[in-house]
Parts: C-alpha cells; sequence; structure tokens
C-alpha cells in the first residue's frame, strides 16, 4: 500500500501502475488505515468487487483533503482545534500529542525560512521540498487553510516557479495562525494534565 502526503486527482492511479494494490494519504486515520487493509485483506473476488463499487471508487483522493479556500486579507479568527480529533489520531497518547504540538512553532519557522530563502533565490527544488514537509505537518494538525497555502506553492514549484511575494506573504500569515492555535492547544493539554494530577 502507497503512502503518500499528497491527495490529488490520479495519484490512486499512479501509485496502482508502479506496482502498489492499494493507496492512502497523510495524514492517516485509524478509520482510513482500517479501511485499507481490510480492502486488501480480504480473498481476492472480493476485493475486485469493491474496486467495481462506485462508492468505493470514485473521489478516494478528494475525500481525504476536501478543498479549501484560499488565505484571506481581513483579520482572521482564531483557528479552532479538534483536540478529539486530534487525540484520536494520536491514539490517545496526551503526551505524544503535546511533544509534536510542543515542535510545531519551531520546525514551522524553520521551514518558513527555507521557503522565503528559496523563493527569493528561486531554487525550486528546495521550495518544493521544504513546502511539501511544512504541509504534511499542517494536515496533522488539521489546519488546513495553512496547508492549502503552502500546497500551492508547492505545486508552483513544481510548475516552475517561484510562488509571488504575496503568495509568501499569506502563506507565512496561515502558518503563524495554525502555530499560535497549536501552541494554545498544548497550553490546553498541559492545564488538563495539571488538573487530573
Amino acid at each position: 500500500v502507497a503512502m503518500t502526503a499528497h491527495a490529488m486527482s490520479g495519484d490512486r492511479e499512479k501509485c496502482l501502475a508502479a506496482g502498489m494494490d492499494d493507496y492512502i494519504s497523510k495524514p492517516i486515520s485509524r478509520e482510513q488505515l482500517f479501511a485499507v487493509i481490510e480492502r486488501n485483506s480480504v480473498p481476492a473476488a472480493l476485493a475486485r468487487a469493491a474496486e467495481n463499487d462506485p462508492v468505493n471508487d470514485t473521489g478516494k483522493e478528494e475525500m481525504v483533503h476536501p478543498p479549501v479556500p484560499a488565505p484571506q486579507e481581513e483579520a482572521r479568527e482564531p483557528l479552532e482545534i479538534d483536540v478529539a480529533l486530534l487525540l484520536e489520531r494520536f491514539g490517545g497518547n496526551q503526551v505524544l500529542l503535546r511533544q509534536t504540538a510542543a515542535m510545531f512553532s519551531a520546525e514551522s519557522g524553520i521551514l518558513l525560512i527555507k521557503i522565503e530563502r528559496a523563493h527569493v533565490e528561486a531554487d525550486l527544488p528546495h521550495l518544493q521540498s521544504a513546502a511539501h514537509t511544512l504541509k504534511g505537518m499542517c494536515r496533522t494538525f488539521e489546519a488546513n487553510e495553512a496547508a492549502q497555502a503552502v500546497f500551492m506553492l508547492e505545486m508552483a514549484a513544481r510548475a516552475g516557479s517561484a510562488g509571488t511575494d504575496r503568495d509568501v506573504e499569506g502563506l507565512k500569515s496561515e502558518v503563524r495562525r495554525a502555530a499560535e492555535a497549536i501552541a494554545e492547544l498544548d497550553r490546553q493539554l498541559a492545564r488538563a494534565a495539571g488538573a487530573t494530577a
């Protein structure tokens, strides 16, 4: 089973053409993972039937990460993070979730510096690589507006463009907004842990 950070139309077909049996896109939920395992663990006849089921076969890539509107110019509301969803994604492990949340601000800051430098220097391979990594981090926390902004710059780099200054500024704004929300999530989890101690 191919695991990728992409959720684009045609990615599943490319993975299958390369010899994979199935495809799943990050970030992965337990339900998606179990569904892929079950789909690939049944007898071949049942698997073929499932492949021909239009409910199972249409729009898998698009359903993983629905389109998100582009960043807005006006002041934005604080990002709301679904704590229950993240705890489920982290297998209920609050310590691991807090450790990962605590790293987001510094790690995203480093990647933003790399993205800005690569943008200025029109270094498309490094721009694409840094954007790809940052996109995955944002999607882990369901910071979809930030992930979409980074994804657009990643796609621009893949197509031969370093994007515009406005693209980069919008991306930075969304990632900072995500970092603030993730830092607040960490504080909430710390307070909850203190209250139960």
